[in-house]
């Protein structure tokens, strides 16, 4: 059995792979979150971010270009367990 092939307006395939962000997806998180959240915050802190941050990124990419994001911080609550404090779901762009 294979797998159904999404398609755009155009008819064309459409291809949208979801996965951590990496460092590699830094200039397109800057500019989205410039674009979305009216921060300038710049690759170079983005970069830190990802590298030492307790918050996890997830992109979106369609066609292989990044087209949103996802964050949310973890906390320890306990020894066993962790929990989700603060999810933050941003716009993807229009493609």
């Amino acid at each position: 059995m294979s797998k159904p092939v999404l398609k755009d307006a155009k008819d064309e395939p459409l291809s949208i792979e979801v996965r951590i962000a990496d460092m590699h997806d830094a200039d397109e998180l800057a500019a989205m979150n410039l674009e979305f959240n009216g921060v300038n915050v710049g690759t170079r802190h983005i970069l830190n971010e990802l590298a030492k941050s307790r918050e996890i990124v997830v992109v979106a990419a369609v066609n292989g270009s990044v087209a949103g994001f996802a964050c949310a911080t973890i906390t320890t609550c306990a020894p066993m367990f962790s929990k989700v404090i603060g999810v933050s779901l941003e716009k993807t762009r229009s493609h």
